[in-house]
């Protein structure tokens, strides 16, 4: 069996770490992971290939972005040797412009598998009709691995898989440090983007007349990326109530030091972020993204809120309750990574007839 996953770039989160993880594990003969997209950040390249066994092979584009008709045509060259060179048997492509790829190379592997991060038709008043054709799209693939039961139920029964999203959770310790100086720290993890809505959702926090009902609360941003400058101004006029905490390669270190963590997000599969907290027994509040509702199923008391519910989210954060050890339990064993590649070595090797 050999496979080439296709993602957007080299980063230690979501689908990337979790691509990461999967290769580790698989009994292939080869595995190739390209990167269509290149990641300047030479610590969150290092933090993925730290997570890389030797003999998997790593393809990072040497082109600034993908924009553009000779960038795009010279990452389809670049992938058509790989799929040449190292006969593929499987792509495995994840997010929508690697999808793109996986349809155009279709015809030189035996399979092709998607992994569907994102709902339907949730990004329709941002995107017009990208997601539509996205989906359009999806019925071409061989199979596509839906990671929420709300994904799922979007397409095409007799091509779709449902296999929830996982992380690493063996090395998790739940010793935190618990506030001391009457202030409660709120982490918000992931890259500064427009999906993760941490400038958006900041500006609306300090327009919205509440400020003064967080002011024994302060929010601290961990990350990197396109939307870092704007947030490091918003920071920079409200330092009591934000902090832009940065790229941080010590995940343990984030979550022994918060109180509660927040997620703001337009839109995800299921947060990878949600999972790593949750797990570790830390107070989580999420807005209604997919895969939000497959977690709270699991847990007593309700994590979903309106994030933009100012009023109501200062209640919530103060009040956030914790994780009892039965849900941590119950939630390491339902987002099992080794639940994860079984199912995923499942379904490679029923496409293959092996």
């Amino acid at each position: 069996m050999k496979i080439l996953f296709i993602i957007n770039q080299l980063s230690p989160a979501g689908a990337e770490k979790l691509v990461a993880l999967l290769s580790k594990s698989i009994s292939a003969e080869r595995i190739v992971i390209y990167a269509i997209r290149k990641n300047k950040n030479i610590e969150q390249k290092n933090a993925f290939r730290n997570l890389v066994l030797s003999g998997v092979t790593i393809v990072e584009s040497s082109y600034e972005s993908c924009r553009g008709f000779k960038a795009l045509n010279n990452n389809f060259i670049n992938l058509k040797k790989i799929v040449e060179v190292n006969e593929i048997d499987i792509i495995h492509s994840h997010c929508e412009l690697p999808d793109i790829f996986a349809l155009l190379l279709k015809n030189r592997v035996k399979k092709i598998v998607r992994t569907a991060h994102n709902e339907k038709f949730s990004l329709d008043h941002k995107f017009g009709v990208r997601l539509p054709i996205q989906s359009f799209l999806s019925q071409f693939f061989d199979q596509n691995i839906c990671i929420s039961k709300k994904i799922y139920e979007q397409h095409p029964p007799k091509k779709r898989t449902f296999i929830t999203n996982a992380i690493d959770l063996s090395f998790i310790n739940n010793v935190r440090t618990i506030s001391q100086n009457n202030r409660m720290n709120i982490s918000i993890v992931g890259r500064f983007t427009t999906q993760k809505n941490q400038v958006d959702w900041a500006n609306q926090l300090v327009e919205s007349g509440y400020l003064a009902s967080f002011k024994d609360i302060k929010f601290n941003f961990y990350g990197d990326g396109e939307s870092r400058v704007n947030l490091e101004e918003i920071a920079g006029k409200h330092p009591q109530i934000f902090e832009v905490k940065g790229f941080c390669s010590n995940i343990e270190e984030i979550y022994q030091n918060s109180d509660v963590v927040l997620i703001t997000s337009l839109w995800e599969g299921i947060s990878t972020v949600m999972l790593e907290s949750l797990c570790r027994g830390i107070p989580t509040l999420t807005s209604n993204v997919s895969g939000a509702e497959d977690v709270n199923s699991i847990l007593s008391n309700n994590i979903i809120i309106d994030v933009n519910n100012f009023k109501e989210l200062a209640l919530k954060i103060k009040t956030a309750p914790s994780i009892s050890k039965k849900e941590q339990e119950s939630l390491i064993t339902t987002f099992s990574l080794n639940k994860f590649i079984k199912l995923h070595k499942t379904l490679y090797r029923c496409l293959l007839n092996e």
